[in-house]
């Protein structure tokens, strides 16, 4: 059973890379990308490009046809400053890390927003998002970086409130003063 299972995982694997292989493998380009900074693929195998230049995610079905954007370049809710990341939730949404966490529906309306702006009472309310991902249980990490540190936030992806933060900066410094054990 166990080897089954690692078989349909690894196959899983090969399928998503596939994809990419296939969308990407003949030197990918389209007329619409400008600067590309970050790629998704959803349930559906659509890739989805984090575009700078374009200010906003294009959306490509597996074959290289673009089907949708999403979102735009703005200050409004739902809008883009500065893209750096993106990925697919645990029911298909679409995540997109800028100098907040932008959330829209599997088709592409905005939901929500996280990590707020400089007027957000939130830890971490200024700097941008460097990176975002979905664990298994639902739980949104994003990586955050400001003038003077750097750290993680942790997310429940359905409920947008905050759970909690790792100062990166903090950790580095108590790890230090960890005791080592002298096999000797």
């Amino acid at each position: 059973m166990s080897r089954i299972i690692k078989f349909l995982s690894l196959s899983l694997e090969c399928i998503v890379a596939q994809i990419l292989y296939t969308f990407l493998s003949s030197g990918f380009s389209h007329d619409d990308l400008i600067e590309p900074i970050a790629v998704a693929v959803n349930n559906k195998d659509e890739v989805l490009i984090a575009d700078n230049g374009v200010g906003s995610i294009l959306v490509f079905e597996s074959c290289g046809k673009l089907k949708k954007k999403i979102g735009a370049r703005g200050k409004k809710a739902g809008e883009f400053k500065e893209l750096s990341a993106v990925c697919i939730g645990p029911e298909g949404e679409i995540i997109v890390a800028d100098t907040r966490i932008i959330v829209f529906s599997a088709a592409g309306q905005f939901l929500r927003e996280l990590g707020g702006g400089a007027s957000s009472k939130e830890v971490g309310a200024k700097g941008r998002y460097t990176g975002v991902s979905v664990d298994r249980q639902g739980h949104l990490l994003a990586a955050k970086t400001e003038k003077t540190k750097s750290y993680i936030q942790v997310y429940f992806s359905y409920f947008p409130s905050f759970i909690s933060a790792v100062h990166l900066i903090l950790c580095k410094l108590c790890l230090s003063h960890f005791p080592t054990l002298d096999d000797g």
